[in-house]
């Protein structure tokens, strides 16, 4: 889905690892009820380069295609 440009642009695991240790670093309170998405709770924690992310250097990583 998408072809070689699409796959050049894909995240690594390591996004959804490193979101979910700062979900679970979090109080209930601070998570229930809300729709967590990956790059959002790390831009809430004040990541501004995702580029370690991304499956090739340089490239723009995809927005999330299971919203």
């Amino acid at each position: 889905l998408g072809g070689n440009e699409a796959m050049r642009r894909t995240r690594l695991p390591a996004i959804m690892g490193d979101a979910a240790q700062r979900i679970l670093t979090k109080t209930q309170a601070q998570c229930n009820g809300k729709f967590l998405i990956d790059e959002d709770v790390l831009i809430e924690a004040g990541q501004k380069d995702f580029e370690q992310y991304a499956s090739e250097p340089g490239a723009d990583l995809l927005p999330d295609i299971f919203l």
